[in-house]
């Protein structure tokens, strides 16, 4: 059984680290996500602004808000996805960074979580979060094995 364990004792650190990534990212893009729903409502003189990023009863995240009733409403609810797209766009700009991958996983994150946003005006909703899961295993993907390409670059020019 130790022996088993001898050949994947290298690749733990990179598991922690792709875990706790993310963990990050995850937890980042919600709150960006809410922010875009609050600063938009907030510049359309909504009032009564309430952002909540875990609600122990459902489970969801959510911005709540009073607003005119003349607001149109499709900024609103576009405006969590707006706000983390260009977030998603810059981090795919990192040449020569294995997490420059993740700009896919962001945005596949934010499609998901956008498809309750948009649901009052796109009938399939439903194709927003298999784009999103798509592009979410992709991601993935490409982040882990640029991640080992990495290590073994690293370990053979270590190595005598």
């Amino acid at each position: 059984m130790k022996k088993l364990f001898v050949g994947t004792k290298p690749y733990i650190m990179p598991l922690v680290y792709i875990i706790l990534f993310n963990i990050i990212v995850v937890i980042a893009v919600v709150a960006i996500h809410e922010s875009g729903h609050f600063f938009v409502g907030n510049s359309f003189g909504c009032t009564n602004i309430k952002v909540v990023l875990l609600d122990s009863s459902s489970g969801s995240t959510y911005t709540q808000m009073s607003c005119p009733p003349e607001t149109p409403v499709e900024p609103l609810l576009l405006a969590g996805f707006i706000f983390t797209t260009p977030i998603a766009l810059l981090l795919s700009l990192m040449r020569g960074f294995p997490e420059r991958y993740f700009y896919m996983v962001i945005l596949g994150f934010n499609l998901m979580i956008s498809s309750s946003d948009i649901i009052t005006f796109v009938r399939y909703n439903q194709l927003f979060i298999l784009a999103g899961t798509i592009l979410i295993i992709i991601g993935e993907m490409l982040l882990i094995e640029k991640l080992l390409i990495m290590k073994e670059k690293i370990r053979d020019r270590y190595d005598v």
